[in-house]
């Protein structure tokens, strides 16, 4: 029982680590990417529905996981959280 405890807990730091990594890098990227390739007059419009985009995804993120916790053990949210965020962090190193 013990060992599972640390293994949650190692899983949620190395998770919540490896998201600070990628969360800036990855946002400033997709803002570059967006007005870089639009019209100057359109920018406000661009960052706005980026912004609206990003809640959207959050929800629809959170929503999914909410309702795979009603369903599996929290171990496997974590190890999933895990898996998601190594794969944008190799997406960031790829950009």
């Amino acid at each position: 029982v013990l060992s599972n405890n640390i293994l949650g807990i190692v899983l949620i730091t190395v998770g919540f680590l490896v998201f600070l990594a990628i969360r800036d890098p990855f946002s400033n990227y997709v803002k570059t990417l967006l007005l870089n390739n639009s019209n100057e007059e359109f920018h406000e419009q661009v960052i706005t529905y980026l912004s609206v985009s990003s809640m959207v995804g959050q929800f629809l993120i959170s929503t999914f996981i909410t309702l795979l916790l009603l369903k599996i053990d929290m171990i496997w949210i974590m190890v999933f959280l895990l898996v998601l965020s190594f794969m944008n962090l190799v997406l960031i190193g790829s950009l």
